[in-house]
């Protein structure tokens, strides 16, 4: 495939240009080491729901698509915080730094070996509500 699979970093890096509280939802596809072949067909179809449905957002920083080994030491913290086991597909909000609201794609596990334009409408729809609901500021600014 690609240097994904490699353990490469970040495939698109948060716009670390803007200081401050810049939301940025990050799409994570988690895996361990050994690469199954589900996870590599959530990789997969991820990947292509978000490149070719995002790319403003990808460009302009408010969305990054991010693969990351949950096996590596450095990166164990992330099964605890998002309850993922050896592979997932988890939207992260984030407000400068800091992680705040998430949610882990229910029906991935489903939908990954079936019609493939399936997977990445689910990707593409559940991606598109939650940027959308991110963008919403309540009361006290958040």
């Amino acid at each position: 495939m690609t240097a994904i699979d490699k353990g490469a970093p970040p495939i698109l890096a948060v716009n670390q240009s803007v200081a401050g509280e810049q939301r940025t939802v990050v799409v994570y596809s988690f895996h361990g080491t050994l690469r199954c072949t589900t996870c590599l067909l959530v990789e997969r179809g991820a990947d292509e729901a978000i490149r070719g449905n995002f790319t403003g957002e990808l460009l302009d920083g408010s969305l990054a698509w991010r693969s990351v080994n949950i096996r590596l030491p450095a990166n164990q913290h992330y099964a605890t915080e998002y309850q993922v086991g050896s592979w997932a597909l988890v939207l992260v909000e984030y407000r400068g730094e800091a992680p705040g609201k998430w949610k882990n794609l229910p029906l991935v596990g489903e939908l990954v070996h079936g019609d493939p334009d399936i997977f990445r409408r689910y990707v593409t729809a559940e991606v598109r509500t939650f940027l959308d609901n991110s963008k919403v500021i309540t009361g006290d600014g958040r």
